[in-house]
């Protein structure tokens, strides 16, 4: 984990591995959480689902994403076993140890593609709301109050130098609309509007 889950405007979150195998989305989830964000949580069981989903992509891009990992393993987490919290329950099993993992490290949210492999009955007993991950990039640069300028200067480092224009056409690209949206500068109307 990154920053105190008490210090981090959005607490806890963990990331499914369809979260942290497309480039972008990892990128911009990681960059987020080490703005202090929030606290992100992953276990070498989500790194490893994710890097064999790297098998489907180019062999370049799972070569970037094994080396990125790399520095994500040398982390402290676990995984937990499901079966040692008899009071979790999923209607796919092999859905547990996500769940599992934001019962034990805390976290408030699952950050994934995958909303309806996590009902709501199931999360709300336990604190635990699922939320895509454009959705909860959003909440969280909402929530952080940080300058949008400081948001844009790091996601532009950690997407390879973006200039604006670029940097959210490839947010856009990679399915972050919503957050698109939020970090877009006002427009040329919006502007002048103001200044009446």
């Amino acid at each position: 984990m990154t920053v105190s889950q008490s210090l981090a405007p959005c607490g806890t979150a963990v990331l499914d591995a369809n979260v942290l195998a497309p480039l972008v989305k990892r990128r911009v989830m990681l960059t987020l959480s080490q703005l202090g964000l929030y606290c992100a949580v992953f276990t070498p069981r989500l790194l490893d689902e994710a890097r064999h989903a790297q098998g489907r992509f180019s062999h370049g891009r799972a070569e970037r994403y094994r080396s990125e990992v790399a520095t994500l393993q040398n982390t402290d987490m676990c995984a937990p076993d499901p079966a040692d919290l008899p009071e979790i329950s999923l209607p796919d099993r092999d859905d547990l140890h996500v769940l599992a993992a934001a019962v034990e490290y805390g976290a408030s949210v699952i950050v994934t593609e995958n909303i309806r492999d996590f009902p709501r009955r199931h999360l709300t007993p336990l604190g635990v709301e699922v939320l895509p991950p454009d959705r909860f990039a959003e909440r969280a640069i909402a929530m952080g109050h940080l300058p949008l300028a400081d948001i844009y200067t790091r996601l532009s480092t950690a997407l390879d130098d973006q200039d604006t224009e670029d940097l959210l056409a490839l947010l856009q690209r990679g399915g972050l609309k919503r957050t698109v949206r939020l970090l877009s500068p006002p427009s040329e109307t919006a502007v002048t509007s103001n200044r009446r």
